[in-house]
């Protein structure tokens, strides 16, 4: 007990040791006087001093707080001690800017852009920089921690330049601050709208690659649409969600619920889920969430272009990845014939699956079910063949491979103004 103005109060003893691959730890110990809540508080303080020092500490991996002279509490105790310290186990981000001169002497907008950033309540500072030296971003990570650290440079003209062509004027106050804002939110990567791969890392881009690269072992055709999702058994890692467009774009447009049309067993749940969706006017992509973790999101086509693809292009040669499709030539004469019995004759005598892109087909009017096909008498490829009966009708065809390398031919509209 120590005596405080002439009062006894009980005395804590805290220790934080960051611990090290020696044997010796760095430790800050102090006594403070009174009570839990100043315990708090100190606790509070030693936070602060690791997240403006967590370039330093980084290295030396989590701190370990003992403290003595507090009575012990229960797991699970609502005290409010407990609260307290509950709520700080969420994680807590800071952005700091560093603004480089690259070229020397006086340069009015530096004051301007410190009062800008002031009132985005944003740490800057602006120092003399080095030929070296070009924008980055890095984010460094202690516990519940998370410090994002910007580097860019301030030109003659005052504009400042960060990584990822985000260039600011001083009349950009407000841009600025929403790009802060999302960072903040976001992290190093930032926002993912309108960055390239979705605003994936190459790391995240192969991890949700790979989890859609498992084949679909149900056969969906004749399904209603949520029944078939269901058969496609997507990764729970990366769960789907429909958008509150996509839910009202099908209660408009397929208030029926019409059945599946498409052959989708053996097809990788990528390209699957994306053919599958096409048929409902439905697209989905990647969608990197604060957190860090990754969802599938469903949105309608007329809204979005940045859409999972159908398909992507081939690894190999088209004769090394489809060769019946092109070496095999066999004497064909058809008249009336159904357009898809066509293309289900070429499938199984090409050994290659082909697909038909029906929402944008029949979207320009082509009735599929209905179209008839004359070809009049010669030798030729399968290839060829599917040329001669989709381009007269303003289609094309397409060589691709889904995410587990097989083989199949997509059949689209040819867009006007563009060749087969």
């Amino acid at each position: 007990m120590n005596q405080v103005e002439g009062k006894f109060k009980p005395t804590y003893t805290c220790s934080v040791g960051w611990p090290t691959p020696s044997a010796k730890a760095r430790r800050l110990e102090c006594e403070i006087f009174s009570t839990d809540n100043d315990m708090i508080r100190f606790l509070s303080a030693v936070t602060c001093v690791v997240m403006l020092n967590a370039n330093v500490y980084e290295s030396l991996g989590q701190p370990s707080y003992t403290v003595k002279g507090l009575r012990q509490r229960p797991s699970g105790s609502n005290s409010a001690t407990g609260s307290t310290l509950q709520k700080r186990s969420k994680e807590t981000t800071t952005v700091s800017v560093e603004l480089l001169q690259m070229k020397p002497g006086p340069n009015p907008s530096v004051f301007k852009w410190q009062h800008t950033f002031a009132e985005q309540k944003v740490s800057v500072r602006i120092r003399a920089g080095k030929k070296s030296e070009q924008p980055m971003i890095t984010e460094q990570k202690l516990g519940v921690l998370r410090q994002i650290k910007v580097v860019g440079l301030i030109d003659t003209t005052g504009r400042i330049i960060f990584p990822k062509n985000q260039v600011f004027t001083l009349a950009d106050g407000a841009k600025l601050g929403v790009w802060l804002e999302e960072l903040k939110t976001y992290g190093e990567q930032g926002s993912p709208k309108g960055q390239p791969v979705w605003g994936l890392t190459k790391t995240q881009f192969e991890t949700v690659y790979n989890a859609l690269s498992g084949t679909v072992d149900s056969e969906v055709t004749g399904l209603r649409l949520d029944a078939a999702l269901m058969k496609l058994q997507l990764p729970t890692k990366h769960p789907s969600k429909m958008t509150e467009q996509a839910v009202a774009w099908l209660k408009t447009e397929y208030a029926d619920s019409p059945p599946v049309k498409s052959t989708l067993k053996g097809f990788a749940k990528g390209t699957a889920f994306a053919i599958l969706l096409n048929e409902y006017g439905l697209g989905f992509h990647p969608l990197r969430k604060p957190d860090g973790s990754i969802e599938l999101l469903v949105e309608p086509l007329k809204v979005t272009r940045e859409t999972w693809p159908i398909g992507w292009d081939l690894k190999e040669s088209r004769l090394k990845t489809a060769r019946k499709l092109f070496l095999d030539y066999v004497p064909i004469d058809l008249e009336n014939v159904r357009f898809l019995d066509v293309l289900n004759a070429v499938s199984v005598k090409a050994e290659i699956p082909i697909l038909v892109d029906r929402y944008r087909i029949e979207g320009f009017g082509i009735d599929v079910e209905s179209l008839r096909i004359n070809y009049r008498s010669k030798r030729t490829s399968w290839f060829r063949l599917l040329g001669g009966i989709t381009t007269p009708n303003r289609m094309t065809r397409r060589e691709r491979i889904d995410e587990a390398g097989r083989a199949f031919v997509w059949v689209t509209f040819l867009q006007p103004g563009t060749t087969d």
